[in-house]
């Protein structure tokens, strides 16, 4: 089935970095379903801190996270 969960989280304030996560559930015709993760990133402190520490932060914690969800669902079919 397709599905999408979605959330949005805050940065310790509102308005430094807020972030809209979002993952999509896609059946694909072999029975299997395809999982996209998303995140969309906004507020005043992004311009600042995005490309010197986040980006690298965050790329790993998505990573690894996608790697636990495949673990468990593989674990638990």
């Amino acid at each position: 089935p397709e599905e999408k969960i979605r959330w949005k989280g805050t940065f310790y304030l509102p308005g430094l970095i807020d972030g809209d996560h979002t993952y999509e559930l896609k059946a694909l015709s072999d029975g299997q379903t395809r999982v996209i993760q998303s995140e969309i990133f906004k507020g005043m402190f992004i311009v600042f801190s995005w490309t010197l520490i986040l980006e690298k932060k965050f790329d790993r914690v998505f990573e690894n996270s996608n790697n636990d969800l495949k673990k468990y669902l593989e674990e638990h079919d």
